[in-house]
């Protein structure tokens, strides 16, 4: 099964949502605070439920999320 981290760059990001609005799992959401330039970002509020889709890589305008994935096997 694959599983993944989300790494976001809060400064790269531009507050559009369109990150949160093509994740799968619903794991994405906006920050109650901002970045450098005053706008909220992108967070991960599970990273244990990312499947590493790369969904919202694909759709941020700015290329400012990237994927670590890895593979969990049963048992371990």
């Amino acid at each position: 099964m694959a599983r993944g981290k989300p790494e976001i760059d809060i400064e790269k990001c531009t507050g559009c949502e369109l990150c949160v609005t093509s994740c799968p799992q619903g794991i994405l959401q906006m920050a109650d605070c901002a970045n450098r330039k005053g706008v909220p970002f992108a967070m991960c509020s599970d990273e244990d439920r990312c499947i590493a889709c790369s969904e919202c890589v694909k759709i941020c305008p700015v290329h400012g999320i990237r994927i670590w994935s890895f593979s969990i096997t049963a048992g371990g």
